[in-house]
């Protein structure tokens, strides 16, 4: 077993794929405020790089919560 994590990179492409416009500086900050439940920062020293850790789960799992049909395309139906 294992647990899938993303870089910030990945993040950024994949948050922008959904039409979200972001950056690296801006996920960042907000992964540090506690602005998204899917990933964590912490910083080993007060003046240090933050530390990130991203999942994979949670993210699509946050995604699946928010995303809606774009106009025209057909909307899945839920499982049954």
């Amino acid at each position: 077993m294992y647990i899938p994590t993303m870089t910030l990179c990945e993040l950024a492409e994949r948050m922008r794929a959904l039409g979200i416009p972001t950056s690296n500086d801006k996920l960042g900050a907000m992964i540090e405020a506690g602005a998204y439940p899917f990933a964590n920062c912490v910083r080993l020293r007060p003046d240090g790089p933050r530390v990130l850790e991203i999942y994979r789960k949670l993210f699509d799992q946050w995604v699946a919560e928010r995303a809606v049909p774009e106009p025209g395309e057909a909307q899945a139906s839920p499982a049954q």
